[in-house]
């Protein structure tokens, strides 16, 4: 359901706004797609270290999309480049242990809530987050 919410957004702002959504996509470099193969790639490299110190967790992530962006943008009054959390990764875990554990292991994210960045192929520093939530 939430797919479906956040694509009638992004379409609807890309209509209703062309010419800024243009800029926030031009200056997130790269598409849809290749945020959602990053995602794809850290949480399988998630996966794959809490698996090896025993940590069950429950792992999901999302890059943001560009109509959520430009509203933070707006509401913040903030202009693109003090916008940190382009991409989102999410990590529960059963005990408040296992998040130590986590964080001492995971080379992908690091404490509990950390921000990590990457250069993309134009050289612009982006950001994800990452939180570790105990149940």
């Amino acid at each position: 359901m939430w797919q479906l919410k956040w694509e009638l957004e992004d379409l609807s702002f890309r209509y209703l706004e062309p010419e800024v959504y243009k800029r926030i996509a031009q200056m997130l470099d790269e598409r849809r797609v290749e945020r959602q193969q990053y995602i794809a790639r850290t949480l399988a490299t998630l996966a794959r270290e809490l698996e090896e110190v025993g940590v069950k967790a429950e792992i999901t992530g999302r890059p943001k999309h560009i109509y959520s962006i430009w509203n933070k943008m707006r509401s913040k009054s903030l202009d693109f480049s003090e916008v940190y959390d382009v991409r989102a990764v999410r990590i529960i875990v059963p005990s408040v242990k296992d998040c130590y554990t986590r964080s001492a292991r995971c080379t992908t994210c690091g404490s509990r809530s950390r921000r990590s960045s990457t250069t993309t192929s134009r050289g612009r520093r982006e950001t994800s987050t990452s939180r570790c939530t105990p149940r």
